[in-house]
């Protein structure tokens, strides 16, 4: 049996992304600490095929190379420092493979995996992805997420049983991703923000669809969109929300 959904649920996005590097270990394990209730990450691949954890295409804002992740086997990758950037208290933490996410918040939390398909060649990541989670048995632990129909596509017709979340940027027809959710059997919708209306909310949860805005740093943000019946909400402190994720 599987537990009962949370009336409001605390993503960590990217983490604790706030408090530690974003999309490393050191973030997810802090998440855990601050109990949140789901993690999101985003996965590329590295040059030999690997998903691992990055949100950007390049190394240059979190190392200070401009160089592309996908140019560099996770060998390569592994001699950067992903920490340093945050703070001296994380010089050396490495980039981690969604492998070793998976393992480490495994019977803990649920993982949000955001599939990035920018500069990939096409379908490569997905089905990566799918087959990480497929070999791990996880299919029932992780919701996966993208801006990328296609890719969203390609894994529900893999994995039947996992649950989906279209992203939304705010530019465009809502509604118009309503009926792609709708399409896709998605069971989640994230949109930005400022982009959310309680007419939004509304329509999604008429079609069994939660919704669940990124990135809200706020409590008071949070706590309108409650007023909303929002059901969760993507932050980068999820120690903020204790009081709110009951």
């Amino acid at each position: 049996m599987e537990p009962a959904v949370k009336p409001f649920l605390v993503i960590a996005h990217r983490g604790a992304s706030g408090a530690a590097p974003e999309n490393t270990q050191a973030s997810l394990r802090l998440a855990m600490d601050l109990h949140a209730d789901m993690i999101e990450v985003d996965v590329r691949l590295s040059r030999d095929g690997v998903p691992i954890l990055s949100h950007d295409a390049t190394l240059a804002r979190c190392t200070g190379h401009k160089i592309p992740v996908d140019s560099l086997t996770l060998e390569e990758l592994r001699r950067y420092d992903f920490g340093g950037w945050f703070s001296s208290e994380f010089i050396g933490e490495p980039i981690p493979t969604l492998e070793e996410a998976l393992h480490l918040v495994r019977a803990r939390v649920p993982l949000n995996i955001e599939i990035k398909t920018d500069g990939a060649v096409s379908g490569e990541t997905e089905e990566r992805v799918v087959e990480l989670v497929a070999r791990m048995g996880v299919e029932n632990q992780v919701l996966v997420s993208s801006f990328d129909e296609r890719a969203l596509q390609s894994v529900r017709r893999a994995l039947p049983r996992v649950k989906l979340g279209v992203l939304y940027d705010g530019r465009g027809d809502w509604q118009a991703f309503l009926r792609r959710a709708e399409l896709l059997k998605a069971a989640a919708f994230h949109p930005e923000e400022r982009s959310v209306t309680s007419e939004m909310v509304r329509t999604f949860h008429r079609s069994r669809i939660r919704v669940f805005p990124y990135v809200v740093d706020a409590p008071e943000r949070a706590a309108e969109f409650r007023q909303w019946q929002v059901d969760g909400v993507f932050t980068n402190y999820p120690g903020r929300f204790h009081n709110t994720s009951a």
